[in-house]
């Protein structure tokens, strides 16, 4: 459709969320994100979160591990120097866990899972 901006967010229902009830489906919808608008900094202002989000995806929703690299990071849109800063707020809370090795991009484990069915908080 021409002259219509398609909607920054998509409220989704959780993927593989068939079979849960209606409460627990609603209090989890999902946001899809498309990947570049990650360093698009008037819609996230955040290093940090645009940095998480990449990551998460990345990660196929803490599935995998991923390197960090500054070519991810930039994707982005955080430069190699705010890279380990933001790693590092994002493993304070237990976001994420990170394996550092020298001269190498560090290795990131997303530790936020989506919710399962037997989850109630």
């Amino acid at each position: 459709m021409h002259g219509v901006d398609p909607p920054i967010f998509l409220l989704l229902p959780p993927p593989g969320s068939i079979g849960l009830n209606s409460a627990v489906r609603a209090r989890w919808l999902y946001a899809r994100i498309l990947a570049g608008w990650f360093d698009n900094k008037k819609i996230f202002p955040d290093d940090t979160s645009r940095l998480f989000l990449l990551l998460w995806g990345e990660a196929r929703e803490g599935q995998r591990q991923v390197e960090a690299t500054s070519a991810l990071a930039g994707q982005a849109g955080v430069s190699p120097r705010s890279k380990g800063m933001c790693l590092r707020r994002l493993e304070r809370p237990g976001a994420i866990r990170v394996e550092r090795q020298r001269r190498k991009a560090p290795v990131i484990t997303v530790l936020i899972r989506p919710p399962i069915e037997n989850d109630r908080s």
